[in-house]
């Protein structure tokens, strides 16, 4: 009953954790975590929290079609998504408003051709400080770095992780 005022949750060593859908009441959050998420297979629910600002998932078992969601998440300006993400639209990052630094994992056998995904993210008007691949992890993954705009004190995501208290 108290989802909708909660701000800030943290579920570290989540490996029991299968189901999020009590999320969607929790409309003011900020701030999620949801680390080794080992049985979580869906996380459709967090795609409505409009008010985030960090987000990070570890969920292994959890897979996504795209990452078009994020562009309903205006306040979003870091994410670490380490699930499996089958199709990457560039353009949804590049014209998103505030999100500045997001690592995600794709899936095995993505293209990636680094020119034509740096002019895509360039397209949107955004400015790119580094782009990163890990082609060789479990799942192939991505670092997407954009310098920060309308952010008053931006951090890498790792300075976030495990220490979301703003």
């Amino acid at each position: 009953e108290n989802l909708p005022e909660l701000h800030e949750l943290r579920v570290i060593l989540g490996h029991r954790l299968d189901d999020v859908s009590a999320l969607r009441r929790a409309e003011q959050l900020e701030a999620l975590e949801l680390d080794e998420a080992r049985k979580l297979a869906d996380i459709s629910p967090v795609h409505g929290l409009a008010n985030l600002r960090w987000l990070f998932v570890d969920a292994a078992k959890a897979k996504q079609r795209d990452l078009a969601w994020l562009a309903r998440m205006p306040r979003l300006e870091c994410a670490g998504l380490w699930l499996e993400t089958k199709n990457v639209d560039w353009g949804v990052l590049a014209r998103h408003p505030r999100l500045y630094d997001i690592e995600f994992y794709t899936t095995t056998g993505i293209k990636d051709e680094e020119l034509r995904v740096r002019t895509q993210l360039a397209a949107g008007g955004r400015q790119l400080k580094t782009l990163t691949r890990f082609p060789k992890a479990a799942l192939p993954g991505f670092r997407v770095e954009f310098v920060a705009r309308d952010v008053v004190d931006p951090k890498p995501h790792w300075a976030y992780q495990n220490n979301l208290r703003y």
